[in-house]
């Protein structure tokens, strides 16, 4: 019962984790995209 418990907790903790990271991968590659989108739009109307 409390191992289950323990079990549960853990990997209730490791996804919250896996989002966390996965979040921040998705707001760090879309500040990427945008960053080379500005550059480009740039080389294009300059």
């Amino acid at each position: 019962m409390f191992s289950n418990a323990m079990n549960s907790f853990y990997l209730k903790d490791a996804f919250s984790h896996a989002t966390f990271k996965g979040l921040v991968l998705g707001i760090m590659l879309l500040k990427l995209v945008t960053i080379i989108a500005i550059q480009l739009t740039l080389k294009v109307f300059s």
